[in-house]
């Protein structure tokens, strides 16, 4: 399966900091960058999802900190994955409650080990992840990562990371520091979680079935294109709509040369098995000329 982009997002005084390691000094004006422009550039660079990590120190920067992390997690339709200043169960709550799809714990600080089955109990594994270190740490609390976790992070670092891909079935998350991104890696086989599977849908001749895209948010029809099994296949894998360009004869990401993406919240098949109807978070104009939506051209209208 193709790896998964999460760029990283490292919050210190309400900004995005230049790394991991940048300086944070709060009177550099030139420290970072305001959060909320960097997740529309994310967003329009076709990643899977964003990784946050939260470098506050004091109680009250911290509160200002999951103010922006909710203002983060409202911006975007992708999931935003938060890391950092967890300390306690309520620590893990106001994370989640401020939006994100999952709270990373850092398995170095012994009170997140005691608390993993406490908060994976009262909210899911799936909204639980877990740092280690390296492979030792791993295969040392490997056991009750994959019981009460759903997601690991490791930082690349020699030969751990892929170590570590081998031994588990869950979802990897690598942190690529230097390249201020992660890379979500794993053996989840997307296809198989999929109710209905492609050999029953009713293609035509080309082996092509017609999907209607809608925005999610007000229901106004964006475009139709197709898809055949491949770019169904991708669409489930990557949460970007892609389809098979009739005309190039090829595979289509859409958005992948304007930035104009479309990042699916649902997919849903009609009674017959022929049409596909995708609800979409459009970025920009769904259509070539730059429309909103392709069907701006008023016929008749009652």
């Amino acid at each position: 399966m193709e790896d998964r982009i999460f760029p990283c997002i490292y919050l210190k005084h309400g900004l995005d900091t230049r790394g991991f390691f940048a300086d944070i000094d709060e009177e550099n004006e030139n420290a970072g960058v305001d959060p909320i422009a960097r997740v529309s550039e994310i967003c329009r660079n076709g990643a899977q999802g964003i990784m946050l990590f939260d470098f506050s120190e004091e109680e009250e920067e911290h509160e200002e900190a999951l103010g922006m992390i909710r203002k983060i997690t409202e911006a975007t339709s992708l999931p935003v994955y938060g890391a950092g200043n967890i300390r306690t169960a309520a620590d893990v709550e106001k994370l989640l409650e401020a939006g994100t799809a999952k709270c990373i714990l850092n398995f170095s600080v012994d009170s997140n080990q005691e608390m993993l089955e406490e908060v994976s109990g009262k909210f899911g594994n799936n909204k639980i992840g877990v740092f280690v270190q390296d492979y030792n740490s791993y295969m040392l609390n490997r056991d009750r990562i994959e019981t009460f976790a759903s997601l690991i992070l490791v930082d690349e670092d020699g030969d751990d990371d892929q170590m570590i891909l081998e031994e588990t079935q869950m979802n990897v998350l690598i942190h690529k520091g230097q390249d201020r991104l992660c890379e979500i890696r794993g053996k989840v086989d997307y296809a198989q979680l999929c109710p209905v599977k492609w050999k029953d849908f009713k293609t035509d001749a080309n082996g092509l079935v017609p999907c209607i895209v809608q925005d999610h948010q007000n229901g106004d029809v964006l475009m139709l294109a197709y898809m055949n099994e491949e770019s169904f296949l991708k669409t489930l894998e990557t949460g970007i709509m892609t389809y098979w360009s009739r005309s190039r004869q090829e595979i289509w990401v859409k958005g992948l040369t304007s930035g104009h993406f479309q990042y699916v919240k649902s997919l849903a098949l009609d009674c017959d098995n022929d049409t596909l109807l995708a609800k979409v978070e459009q970025i920009g104009a769904a259509c070539h000329t730059g429309s909103r939506s392709c069907f701006f051209q008023m016929l008749m209208e009652k």
